[in-house]
């Protein structure tokens, strides 16, 4: 391996490793061996009753800490439906895309919260994550461009672009 190889490598370690102490030097309880949740009862009620808006982001939620993402996807899409004017439904919704590797359909989902509020750091510290999975730096670099440059996630994702940019360019 080049110098120029090894040192861009070294970058993103650290990064990666910056990015991963941040993260977790938060104070959360960790659970050791976590509960799985029978969720099927909670499905029937929830598809019983559509009105329960918060019952589909909570049980989203639940589906994606189980892993299970695409399950999560469609239950955050039914929140989206019941109400399409907040951006919390399209925030979660983009956030179960991204994990089940579908960036584009979490870029369009967050074009769409973004209609609704263009000023939540939230949603463009998402759109700059599903620019970069779709290998579009130049919108994901104008996109965390747009974010408070004192932020830890900010920060990271200026290191990765970077390094990308650098690695591309030469």
């Amino acid at each position: 391996m080049s110098n120029k190889a090894l040192g861009i490598l070294w970058v993103l370690i650290i990064a990666g490793l910056a990015f991963i102490y941040i993260n977790l030097s938060t104070t959360e309880t960790i659970i050791e061996d976590p509960i799985k949740i029978d969720v099927s009862e909670e499905t029937k009620v929830i598809d019983n009753n559509p009105e329960t808006y918060n019952g589909y982001l909570s049980l989203g939620n639940r589906l994606i800490e189980q892993g299970d993402y695409q399950k999560a996807v469609e239950n955050f899409q039914k929140a989206v439906s019941i109400n399409n004017t907040s951006i919390k439904p399209l925030i979660k919704l983009s956030q179960a895309y991204l994990k089940n590797n579908q960036a584009k359909e979490a870029q369009e989902t967050l074009e769409k919260a973004k209609k609704i509020n263009k000023e939540d750091p939230a949603i463009n510290l998402l759109l700059t994550q599903a620019y970069i999975d779709q290998r579009n730096f130049s919108a994901a670099k104008s996109t965390a461009d747009l974010l408070d440059q004192d932020i830890d996630d900010t920060k990271y994702y200026q290191a990765i672009l970077a390094i990308l940019n650098q690695d591309f360019d030469s």
